[in-house]
């Protein structure tokens, strides 16, 4: 199970992300203001969701103007949205 501490450092580092992805990225006008985070499921769906679902509250109320849509995905669906662009940001394992 993720600790508070690292809990902390991977919101700082999405936080720096999402800045960064904001001030220079390229986002078609309809999804300006949407972002997608994948994560990947390697416990259960319902589990990974309660478990990512505060970071996913906390980005979307640290960005005030962007709606932050959480995708748990099992191996098969992220390697599939990855590869279709669905994603604007990916927390996955080491192994993918």
């Amino acid at each position: 199970m993720m600790t508070a501490g690292r809990l902390r450092a991977c919101v700082f580092w999405l936080i720096l992300t999402v800045l960064f992805l904001s001030c220079f990225g390229q986002a078609r006008a309809e999804d300006a203001r949407s972002l997608t985070l994948g994560v990947f499921a390697y416990r259960p769906a319902e589990q990974m969701q309660r478990l990512w679902e505060p970071v996913a509250q906390f980005l979307e109320n640290a960005l005030g103007d962007h709606q932050v849509d959480l995708r748990v995905l099992n191996q098969e669906e992220l390697a599939l949205a990855i590869r279709n662009g669905e994603l604007d940001l990916v927390f996955t394992n080491p192994t993918h």
